[in-house]
């Protein structure tokens, strides 16, 4: 046999063909990314500084995102997930129906799939998804998702 002929073998799964040496992996690797950013309310709502650039020739996608703060009673938590795809900027929503009649620590986690292009940011929004105007409170974010390699 000469070494470039092409050979085709016809095997079920019961009963697999035999590797040995070296066998390329076709499926793209796995590269995780997670990000943190925090923002301080004014009166409402707050957008923090940029938690993720994606780099040049990858995609990200958002896997999971949180939002965590402590508020006065009587409010809930909202916050948003600011993602560019195709030029177009999007903020994708999470909200939480948890509200309490005692001041308390909030906390909203959701599992996403959102994508953001090469070379984009990512940011978070949040704040009360009552009516109160709140001023100089911490929500803290983070993000977690994969990069996948453009073609």
């Amino acid at each position: 046999m000469k070494k470039d002929t092409e050979v085709t073998v016809i095997n079920d799964k019961k009963n697999p063909v035999p590797v040995k040496g070296i066998v390329k992996n076709v499926e793209p690797a796995i590269e995780p990314f997670q990000a943190v950013g925090s923002c301080t309310t004014n009166g409402s709502w707050c957008t923090s500084e940029d938690m993720f650039t994606v780099p040049t020739g990858k995609m990200a996608i958002v896997e999971y995102a949180s939002a965590s703060s402590t508020l006065p009673a009587n409010n809930a938590l909202a916050a948003s997930v600011r993602t560019t795809l195709n030029s177009v900027e999007v903020a994708h929503g999470l909200f939480s129906s948890d509200v309490s009649s005692t001041k308390r620590s909030i906390h909203i986690g959701q599992q996403v799939c959102l994508y953001a292009d090469a070379g984009t940011v990512i940011r978070m929004s949040g704040g009360p998804a009552g009516y109160d105007i709140l001023r100089d409170k911490t929500i803290e974010f983070t993000i977690s998702g994969r990069l996948v390699d453009l073609p």
